[in-house]
């Protein structure tokens, strides 16, 4: 063997990459990349997306078709995949990663749950809970706006909700993308769900479905309103989807513009959305009275309020009835009411609102509101609650008075206390909270030695 022309064939490369068998290099050997494969989430549920990232080198080519980076739809079972990596030098080296999909139970999400996942561009994708329960499917089409990482909530309730009299399926839905857009939808709900809404809709709303099967009469009765993420009433859309009784639950199918909140119902005489839409419940407290407020976007087949008011928050009494401004009851426009309560009592004043439909149906809000007063004329607000460092207290004093501010734990030991002169008028005091521990602490105020207030505040770290 002539090793000097060995040598001089090799004499003409100066790098390289190690290669198997090894071949001798003249000059320096880079060394191969620390090529790693990632699939995140490694474990899923079938017909959901998963995306493949790899490390260690500067690109990277994975087989199967996949994209690094990229949002792919993971079949059932466990599939392994290969990426290849390639460094600044040229070399290569490989690594793997396995996915493990599960089949989907068959069943619906039977507790309010979510997924999240990234809805690439036409990718029709189911969304589930941890047992891989349908909550609902996303198809965001082709060419489109592409929704990328997507929230799919599922309510489940306790059983069905009413908004002013309309009452809607115990299972509603919340669907959030990075980026809002249209596409096809499809929501699933049981005949148990369709069961226990009937058991309390009266006329003049419909009945849903009574029995699984794609004879039902009842089927053209469905309808959903979408409403903005900021809850039921704004910006409604009444949509009729399509239905399907697959054999073991419903299928309603639509397109929507948007995504938002979908809540199920049957139809009403108007097709109208779930009706009155109050967007806004507000107190202020003036020296002598109290001024309640309120704002309703939209209101269907709206007769009256009565503005109501309790001093425990468990017996209401009607002290008001405002009449709806909508004309026949019936509006999309902002419309403000106002009412003022000319005689609150020392303590709690609870105020709630109840709506009455022209044909009688009544339907209590939720929110109950709560204004404090002390005696004498005075008015204290506290906030914020809960409180993390500076309680701040607002106290209107009707005249000038000493005053001391003292607070106590669970235990009854008082950990704090100040003392100030109010003038006549607006004062506006401060406590540190912040070396106090997290709890409940009971915060009493004194007018001239007379306990005149009390609340409870949450200190939070």
């Amino acid at each position: 063997m002539n090793i000097s022309r060995i040598e001089f064939e090799y004499s003409n490369f100066t790098t390289g990459c190690p290669s198997y068998p090894r071949v001798p290099v003249v000059g320096t050997v880079n060394p191969l990349p620390n090529v790693t494969a990632n699939i995140t989430p490694t474990t899923t549920c079938a017909n959901t997306s998963a995306i493949p990232s790899g490390a260690g080198a500067l690109t990277y080519t994975w087989d199967a078709g996949l994209v690094d980076g990229q949002a792919f739809i993971v079949s059932t079972g466990n599939t392994t995949y290969t990426v290849t990596g390639i460094d600044a030098n040229g070399c290569t080296a490989t690594s793997t990663a396995t996915v493990s999909a599960s089949a989907s139970s068959g069943l619906l999400a039977t507790a309010t749950s979510s997924q999240l996942q990234n809805q690439g561009d036409d990718m029709s994708l189911s969304y589930y809970d941890a047992s891989c329960n349908l909550i609902a499917s996303v198809d965001d089409g082709a060419l489109g706006n592409i929704l990328g990482l997507t929230s799919a909530a599922v309510n489940v309730d306790a059983t069905a909700g009413s908004h002013n009299g309309q009452p809607f399926v115990r299972r509603w839905y919340e669907i959030t993308p990075a980026s809002n857009g249209s596409a096809d939808v499809v929501l699933y709900v049981n005949q148990s769900d369709f069961d226990d809404y009937n058991a309390i809709v009266l006329p003049p709303y419909l009945p849903m479905p009574t029995s699984g099967s794609n004879a039902d009469p009842n089927i053209p009765n469905i309808r959903i309103t979408k409403n903005d993420n900021t809850g039921l009433g704004n910006n409604p859309v009444v949509i009729t989807p399509s239905v399907n009784w697959n054999g073991q639950y419903w299928e309603l199918s639509f397109n929507t513009s948007s995504f938002s909140q979908f809540r199920i119902h049957s139809a009403n005489q108007f097709n109208a959305p779930l009706p009155v839409s109050l967007v806004k419940f507000e107190g202020q407290k003036r020296n002598t009275s109290d001024l309640l407020t309120w704002v309703t976007s939209a209101e269907q087949n709206n007769a009256y309020f009565n503005l109501q008011y309790s001093r425990d928050a468990k017996s209401f009494e009607t002290i008001a009835q405002v009449t709806s401004k909508a004309p026949g009851g019936n509006s999309q426009l902002n419309l403000s009411y106002a009412y003022e309560h000319l005689k609150p009592q020392a303590g709690h004043n609870y105020y709630r609102l109840e709506q009455v439909d022209l044909n009688g149906q009544r339907s209590t809000q939720s929110k109950v509101l709560d204004l404090i007063r002390t005696g004498a004329g005075s008015i204290v607000q506290l906030y914020p609650n809960p409180v993390q460092q500076t309680l701040n207290i607002e106290w209107y004093a009707e005249k000038s008075v000493v005053s001391a501010v003292k607070v106590f734990d669970m235990s009854g030991r008082m950990v704090q206390q100040i003392q100030a002169n109010l003038q006549s008028g607006v004062n506006t005091l401060t406590m540190n909270f912040s070396a106090l521990a997290s709890g409940i602490y009971t915060v009493q105020l004194f007018e001239d030695d007379h306990l005149s207030f009390v609340e409870q505040v949450r200190k939070t770290q």
